[in-house]
């Protein structure tokens, strides 16, 4: 016998098609040569599936009876179980709990303003391959950020080898850069001092060194510095006062006793004209000098780089044309006491009067008796020894 799998009717074994829907035989031999009969359905997994859902139908009326006390359980549930009488059940509405939420606020992180900036300064030195000869600082600012070599901080004869124009640039914090520019020169070949002193050690002798603001215009730098030869000695050393006065000074800031050792005069051409006025070059050539001045009744000696005449050595050195001053346009342009184009200017000794210092007037002529150490519009006079061969061989 065979089943058809069509329609599961039994049909003899002679039969090639089903005698009930024609359906052909299946041609499925096995190992014997019969056909495969159809398989019977199982109903174990039935059961099974059966006694699983009766299982959890148990267990979940368990954990009812456990856990939830009086509870009304689903009606499909309690159609398994036996029925209990009726509770009254009171449902209370439980509030739902309320959970505050605080938004979390994204940390930015910020870059760092720029700091304010208007201008900063910019350190230059001017160098030969022996080293610098001169440093100075200049001030530059967005708009104003070119630096060029100064031509007064160079000494007559050298070569420039690399003094192009430099542009300094700025970072987010207004700080320059390079915050250092250095300009290249050639020194010339080393000058005999002995061949030149012969024009030096005549008094009125004209010689140019350093520079300071004389013009007045500001906007054009300053102007080369024209010094008087007042003496010279064996060493190779010269003695030189400004032909003009430079500027305007007070002896002293307040009107009191005072000597030169301790006046504002001597402070200011020791430390601003000194640093204003000479490159470093220029300052390794001037010398520091034993200078005595009088203080009424007693002398006062100190050691200056800049200082000025004394009344013996005004008298010494200067012929009548040579005491006659006349101050430059920038020192005109400060309160100045001057008459026919000449100005009074400072000596630095105290003769008379203890609050009172010397000074020549502007008829050429040497007041020892002196002025009130305060007075405001008398002419400076700066006086220096310069070694020649230090300046004229860096």
């Amino acid at each position: 016998m065979w089943r058809c799998g069509q329609c599961g009717n039994n049909n003899p074994e002679g039969n090639q098609y089903c005698a009930k829907c024609g359906q052909p035989r299946p041609q499925y031999p096995d190992g014997a040569g019969n056909a495969y009969q159809a398989p019977k359905k199982s109903l174990l997994p039935i059961l099974v599936g059966l006694m699983l859902l009766a299982g959890g139908i148990l267990i979940g009326m368990f954990f009812v009876q456990v856990f939830g006390g009086d509870q009304k359980v689903d009606n499909t549930l309690s159609a398994a179980v036996t029925q209990q009488p009726a509770a009254t059940v009171t449902a209370t509405a439980t509030a739902a709990p309320v959970y505050t939420v605080t938004p979390t606020v994204p940390v930015r992180t910020v870059a760092p303003t720029a700091t304010p900036y208007s201008a900063r300064t910019v350190q230059v030195s001017y160098i030969t391959a022996d080293g610098p000869f001169a440093q100075t600082t200049v001030t530059v600012s967005p708009a104003n950020n070119v630096i060029t070599p100064d031509a007064s901080m160079v000494p007559s004869g050298y070569s420039p080898v690399v003094t192009g124009p430099v542009t300094i640039a700025f970072d987010n914090n207004g700080a320059p850069n390079p915050a250092t520019v250095v300009f290249l020169y050639q020194a010339p070949a080393r000058v005999n001092a002995r061949s030149v002193m012969a024009r030096w050690s005549v008094p009125g002798e004209r010689v140019i060194f350093g520079s300071y603001e004389q013009d007045n215009n500001t906007a054009n730098g300053k102007e080369p510095v024209e010094w008087i030869v007042l003496d010279t000695n064996q060493a190779g050393q010269a003695l030189l006062m400004s032909r003009y006065a430079l500027d305007m000074q007070r002896f002293n800031s307040e009107w009191i006793k005072i000597s030169w050792q301790d006046c504002s005069l001597r402070t200011w051409l020791n430390g601003t004209f000194y640093q204003s006025c000479f490159n470093l070059h220029q300052q390794k050539a001037i010398l520091s000098s034993s200078v005595v001045s009088r203080y009424v009744d007693r002398d006062v000696q100190t050691y200056d780089k800049v200082f000025c005449l004394s009344a013996a050595e005004a008298k010494r050195y200067l012929s009548k044309n040579l005491l006659l001053c006349t101050p430059t346009s920038y020192a005109s342009a400060r309160p100045v006491a001057k008459k026919n184009g000449y100005c009074y200017w400072w000596l630095r000794d105290t003769t008379n009067r203890k609050n009172d210092a010397n000074r020549v007037d502007y008829e050429g002529i040497i007041e020892e008796y002196g002025a009130n150490t305060n007075a405001s519009g008398v002419g400076v006079r700066p006086v220096i020894w310069v070694d020649v061969d230090k300046m004229l061989n860096p």
